[in-house]
């Protein structure tokens, strides 16, 4: 008899390893059932563009941006080559705040994101930086990298026109390109770089 509770003890430590409590939402690791892929999504917000709006407006404006992404970036497999649907899951629970620039490296924002991570359940962190301040701040275009086996995409208008103003990431253009970057992410290359022939 107490074999069996320490098997179903040590059972139910080894779910509870495997699943955090955000909110309302049970995350776990992400999964592949054959048919579906879940992939965590954290999400991280500069405290410039965090502080010019309320946190209900970021939660309403990201749910309804990643569900646009969910649907443009498996419509966009229209031959089927994926083999399966895929779920982004941004966390709107447990929005990470962080302060300063969004430039990667030393000190960037790719670093303070991710030390504030469970790198356990999230493998993929969008950063977005609604405050453009320049390139004398470190700051330049976006894109898709990783640092350390996580995944990260900059979401930022590094354009003079739009320095030191709130930048509408919420737009037609921003779902498409983030979509574009999520590609990235799964593996996928920028086919613009190269010269395919029409046979192939």
């Amino acid at each position: 008899m107490k074999n069996i509770s320490y098997i179903m003890t040590g059972l139910l430590l080894f779910l509870l390893a495997g699943t955090m409590r955000a909110g309302n939402y049970n995350y776990v690791t992400d999964y592949d059932d054959g048919e579906n892929i879940y992939i965590n999504v954290k999400i991280a917000i500069d405290r410039r563009g965090w502080e010019k709006k309320t946190p209900e407006y970021f939660v309403s404006e990201l749910r309804i941006q990643w569900e646009q992404i969910n649907h443009r970036f498996n419509f966009c497999d229209k031959k089927g080559n994926l083999k399966r649907t895929y779920h982004f899951e941004p966390d709107l629970e447990d929005i990470i705040v962080y302060e300063g620039c969004s430039y990667w490296g030393e000190n960037g924002a790719d670093r303070k994101v991710i030390s504030q991570m469970d790198t356990t359940l999230f493998k993929l962190v969008v950063i977005y930086d609604f405050f453009y301040e320049g390139e004398e701040a470190g700051e330049y275009g976006g894109g898709c990298g990783d640092y350390n086996g996580i995944g990260m995409i900059l979401v930022i208008n590094g354009s003079e026109g739009m320095k030191n103003k709130f930048n509408n990431h919420f737009d037609e253009y921003t779902y498409r390109a983030i979509t574009h970057e999520l590609g990235h992410f799964r593996g996928m290359i920028d086919l613009y770089t190269h010269v395919v022939l029409p046979e192939k």
